[in-house]
Formats: C-alpha cells, structure tokens, sequence
C-alpha cells in the first residue's frame, strides 16, 4: 500500500496536462474517436488501446485531462497486479526494491500523464504474468481438460491482447514457448499454440467483418521496417549487416545511456554518449541471471526470458534514428528485477555472504536518485497552468492557428499541415489533412514528367 500511494502521489504531481508534439499519443485519440464515432476499425498501430480509450472519448470529447488520467489507473493497475503477481513467489526484498523504485520514477510515470499506450500495455503485461504464474508454474493440481482449456485460452488471450496494443507484444508468444521448451512441457506447447491459433483466427474474421481488412497489423508495419529507411523505401531493403548495426546501435543507447539515465545514474543529456563497456556488462548480467535462476527460481527465470527476447526483438527491429525511451519503457521494471536478482544470488552465495550489505545499499543509492530526478520535475510540472504552457513561439503559433482554422474555416473546407494528429486535438476534433513530406526535383526533371503527362494524355 506505501508503493501503490507513492505511485499515486508523484503520478497526480507529475501530471501533464498537454498533449506532446510526437504525434502518436494524438493518433490515439483520433483512432478512438473515429472508432466510437464513426466505427472504423483503428489500424497501423496496435487496434486494441484506441478501443478501449473510445467509450472515454466519446464520453469526455477530446478533452485531455480524463484521457491521461486514464493512464494513472493503468499505471497503478500495473503496480497492484504486478505485485500480486510476483508476492510469495520470488524474494520480498528484490520484489519491493524494484516496486519502490519504480513507484517514483518520473520517466516511468510521465507515461501515467499521456495518452500512449505504455501504461495500458505494462498493466496488460502484469495481468499475462499473473496469469502465466497461477497456471503454468505454481503446482497445479489434477484438474479436468476442459478446465486446463480454459487456461490455456486465458493465457492466450493475454497473449493476443499484448499484440494486438503493440505488435511486438507478440514476442510473449516466444517467450512462453522457449519457457516451456526449457521446462520441456511439450504439452503445454502443443495447447498454447492451439488456443493462440484459434483465438487469432476469430480475431482476424471479426476484423475482416468490421473493417473489410484480413491482413495482420503488423504487414505494414513489418515490410516498412525492413527498408533502410521507414520513410524512403526506395533506399532498398536492409542486409544482415544492417541489421547487425541495428542491434549493436540500439543496444549501446538503449543499454548503456536510456537505462542508466532512467534509473537516475546518468544525466539525461540531449546529446547522449554511448559506452559499449557497459552495455557488454549489462548483457552479461542479464543472461547471468537467467543461468542462476534457472533451477533457483522459475518464475524470475520466465521474467529473464521475456525480458532478454523483447529487448533482443526491439534492438533489431527499431531503425537506429529512432531513440525514444519509451520504446523500452515497459520492460524496464522488469528488466531491474532480473539485474537485481543477479546480484542477490550472487552476494547471497556463502562465500560473498559478508558483501550481502551492497544490494540494499544500490537500492537505496538509485532511489535516491530517481526521487531527485522526480522532484525536479515535479517543480516544473507544477507551473503548467494551461496547454500552450512553455511551447516555444512557433509551436505555441501553430497550435493557436490549428484552432482558429477549425473554429473559422467551413466545413467543407480542406485543411492541410504538417502535424495532423497535433492540430486535431488542438482543433477540437477538426479533421486536418496532413502533408509530411514535400518532394522536390530539379527544373529539367520537373518540366520531363510534365511533358510525359501531358503526352501520355493526348494519345488518351
């Protein structure tokens, strides 16, 4: 209860009543007024968080204040379920370090204040292991198959969920299948596999009924991060040697600078500098971890196994231009536990046992920190008093135009800019037309194809 009120005390402290200028935070909203308003089937992006914000959409109107504080109830969703989860069934000390902590760090709880789909995904991710741990770990007694069915399609459906909100929430998939290889419950495999089956193919007919589309999300998505680059296609398709570059790029960030800075023992620099050293020796605590708790403890061996898959998944997804800590955000509770349950077995060793005094001790140091960070912002936080607040001029001009157009303009009129998702929320729900890319060519090139239009015409 004293992590789930510090939870809620800095998340109403950090609260932030203005939308960002991302953009996907926005497209979320637009999906799910579209959605309750127009029932069109949210798409690109994972379908599931747009329909559950909807109903407070179309309740609330776009209004911003209710659609984050949406978000708190996720985020301490995540910190009670996460917690239930976990008591009783791995050590008290590594489940309340990594709880507290979390509890006020402002990074983590800055997404209890946005509509991203962070805190709605990590409560999600609670509620898989919940789930996983109850009836796949924890002694089962005999029951019947229909009761074990229903398990297995319970889980499934968890499974499902954490896809369909962000698509790779569908390396859960992996992560329970390599768990129950190592365990060697092929049964469990074969039922897992067949309940996920099913349940995919009723989700993808009730979306091909609601939308007319039978293509998974992720087509798009997926083909588009082959390129070498998202946004130029015609860069050609990425090599294994990109890839490779991916992955030791976006480890060495997100490793090395993102957590370190996150869990307060780096400065959260604009212009970061990568250490590949410390990246290494992350990597190697982490798969330390799943060794040690192998036999030690099977269900922080699980944690270990999602943790290291995700992150190996997103490092060799994500373009490398694409440094955003939230992408990693809600693995980074669990990534801590796993780090802190390597040095607990460590110094828990007889021969170490005298050094036992330096786990509480780290604990105690990033604490600190984090609570330093946190109340920092919190004096920032604090001085927003509307939704222009601390926008520099030409972004606080571009919103202010947003909404004198939509105010203004006729309906019919076509609105075009550059930030549609931004200037939707700050035109009240007025649809814009969004341009984000302007091609250029050379006068020769340009009066060419124009001269080839106009022929190919004529013979029309």
């Amino acid at each position: 209860w004293t992590v789930f009120f510090l939870t809620l005390l800095f998340a109403v402290l950090l609260f932030d009543i203005r939308f960002t200028f991302g953009g996907d935070d926005s497209a979320y909203v637009i999906r799910a007024f579209d959605f309750i308003h127009h029932f069109i089937f949210p798409g690109f992006q994972g379908p599931l968080y747009p329909i559950v914000l909807s109903p407070f959409v179309g309740l609330f109107g776009i209004n911003a204040i209710p659609l984050k504080s949406l978000s708190i109830v996720f985020m301490l969703g995540f910190i009670s379920v996460i917690y239930i989860a976990f008591r009783k069934r791995i050590p008290s000390l590594l489940l309340v370090s990594m709880l507290i902590i979390v509890s006020v760090n402002s990074f983590i709880l800055y997404y209890a204040s946005q509509t991203y789909s962070e805190a709605f995904y990590m409560f999600l991710e609670a509620v898989t292991f919940l789930v996983f741990f109850t009836f796949f770990i924890d002694s089962r007694p005999q029951v019947s198959f229909r009761v074990k069915m229903r398990h297995y399609l319970l889980l499934a459906v968890c499974v499902l969920c954490l896809g369909i909100t962000r698509s790779i929430g569908f390396s859960a998939f992996i992560a329970v299948s390599v768990y129950f290889i190592t365990q060697r419950q092929w049964k469990d495999i074969l039922y897992f596999f067949l309940a996920f089956l099913l349940l995919l193919i009723i989700f993808q007919g009730l979306k091909y009924i609601l939308s007319g589309s039978s293509g998974f999300q992720f087509n798009e998505q997926g083909s588009r991060l082959m390129y070498k680059d998202f946004y130029t296609p015609a860069m050609g398709k990425e090599d294994l040697t990109g890839f490779i570059n991916r992955l030791t790029g976006n480890s060495n960030y997100y490793l090395s600078f993102s957590f370190y800075t996150i869990m307060g023992l780096r400065k959260d620099d604009p212009s970061p500098v990568v250490y590949p050293l410390l990246t290494l020796l992350t990597c190697m605590v982490l798969l330390f971890s799943v060794v040690l708790t192998f036999k030690r403890n099977r269900y922080l061996f699980f944690t270990g196994i999602y943790v290291l898959i995700f992150l190996l998944n997103t490092f060799i997804i994500l373009q490398t231009s694409w440094v955003q800590s939230r992408l990693i955000i809600p693995y980074l509770p669990l990534l801590l536990l796993v780090l802190l349950a390597c040095i607990y077995y460590v110094l828990g060793s007889r021969r170490l046992m005298f050094l036992s005094w330096i786990m509480p001790v780290i604990v105690l140091v990033v604490f600190v920190l984090t609570l330093s960070t946190a109340t920092e912002r919190i004096q920032y936080t604090r001085q927003i008093d509307n939704r222009y607040y601390g926008l520099t001029p030409d972004w606080k001009n571009y919103c202010k135009a947003s909404e004198w157009a939509a105010d203004n303009l006729p309906h019919e009129a076509v609105i075009a800019c550059r930030k549609p998702t931004v200037s939707f929320i700050y035109g009240n729900g007025r649809r814009f037309y969004g341009i984000n890319d302007i091609r250029s060519f050379s006068g020769n090139t340009l009066l060419q194809t124009w001269k080839e239009k106009e022929i190919g015409r004529a013979h029309v």
